[in-house]
């Protein structure tokens, strides 16, 4: 269960950073023509998209394997 709240972190902190990334990106990098900086804000969000994917693929299967155990003491 520890493991799924974690997951849950690393999932709320990816998708509401993403949000402050792309803020930045338009404010800064964008408004004064720096597209090298837009490259790299562009893989930084790609990363944080990933950390937030592997973090809800972690967060469903453990959170599966709980429902099917308390379904399995339910039964027995």
């Amino acid at each position: 269960m520890m493991i799924a709240l974690i997951a849950i972190g690393i999932n709320a902190g990816a998708t509401l950073a993403a949000p402050v990334i792309i803020s930045h990106t338009v404010d800064t990098a964008i408004r004064s023509k720096d597209y090298h900086a837009v490259w790299v804000f562009s893989l930084l969000l790609l990363g944080v998209y990933l950390v937030a994917l592997g973090g809800s693929y972690v967060q469903t299967i453990v959170m599966g394997g709980v429902g099917r155990r308390v379904l399995f003491q339910l039964r027995n």
